[in-house]
């Protein structure tokens, strides 16, 4: 298509230099040397012939038309060169699964930004599940473990939690007492707690299941203060709460939870007398217990908005 239009616009220059009077022959009968330039002596003479001294009406090439006539051509090569999409082709990105992901071309420039699966802000949660002391090598300790909170975004949100637990010495306390005469009496027990937590949950994403299906999480942060009850002597003493946790949706109005609760306090620690009876030792105890939970969690109201 090129050589064409080239062949074309090398005629009309030479009929026009022929009729200014120049010396075709001698100026396109290029020694090797000056043929290294003719492209550029070819635009030279082209835009001197476009001045208005060097113009004539009768023998102006148009341009435009040149112009117009490169446009179709390069239309029509694209036509030709765009691929076909068959019904067959259709039909196989419509069967695909999440097996054939890892076959597909990777997207360079699209961006995609997804809303939470399960919204929080202004909605109130309801949680119940189990949990247990994991950092005592004296006592077990098994309770209830209930949360009521609410949103006020996306990320925040304050929670009244409480739970009630009962206490039991393992065998290795038991053995140290009937073996050494041992007592682990004196030492300080969390039979329940209290408090209320600010929610800070930054983060949320997804992940997939045996490949089968995708699951929606959000990971908090809570720290917040309350009241431990202890098992001797301060029936009850200020505590600090610090915990994480995830909340996986199963639906955009339930969920299931784990939690994982740090609860500090200071309160008096009893003396064992000779007559094997509790007194006050006048002395303070640190106590820090570590609970995991597991539950089940309920929103509402509805979340229709999303």
């Amino acid at each position: 298509m090129f050589h064409g239009l080239k062949r074309r616009l090398m005629q009309k220059l030479k009929q026009r230099l022929k009729k200014k009077g120049l010396l075709i022959n001698g100026v396109f009968t290029w020694t090797w040397p000056l043929r290294l330039f003719k492209p550029i002596l070819i635009v030279c003479f082209s835009c001197f012939l476009s001045l208005p001294w060097a113009n004539a009406a009768e023998d102006d090439f148009d341009l435009d038309a040149i112009e117009a006539e490169m446009g179709r051509r390069g239309e029509q090569q694209a036509e030709q060169t765009k691929p076909e999409v068959s019904d067959k082709n259709a039909e196989e990105v419509k069967s695909l699964t999440f097996q054939d992901l890892p076959k597909l071309s990777a997207f360079s420039d699209i961006s995609v930004i997804q809303k939470r699966f399960m919204p929080k802000t202004n909605r109130f949660q309801v949680y119940g599940g189990l949990d247990f002391l994991t950092n005592n090598p004296f006592f077990d300790s098994y309770g209830f473990n209930g949360r009521f909170s609410f949103f006020f975004t996306e990320t925040m949100g304050l929670e009244i939690g409480f739970w009630r637990h009962d206490v039991t010495p393992k065998t290795v306390t038991l053995d140290l007492y009937s073996k050494y005469k041992i007592t682990t009496k004196t030492m300080l027990s969390n039979l329940g707690y209290v408090g209320a937590s600010f929610l800070y949950a930054p983060f949320y994403g997804k992940m997939t299941f045996l490949d089968k299906i995708i699951i929606p999480y959000d990971l908090y942060f809570s720290v917040g203060a309350g009241t431990s009850e202890t098992s001797y002597i301060d029936k009850t003493a200020p505590s600090i709460h610090l915990g994480t946790g995830e909340i996986f949706s199963i639906t955009k109005s339930f969920a299931w939870r784990w939690d994982l609760s740090y609860v500090t306090y200071t309160a008096r620690v009893p003396d064992v007398t000779t007559t094997g009876d509790l007194v006050d030792s006048g002395k303070k105890q640190a106590v820090s217990d570590l609970y995991l939970g597991v539950g089940l969690t309920l929103l509402f109201p509805g979340a229709s908005y999303r």
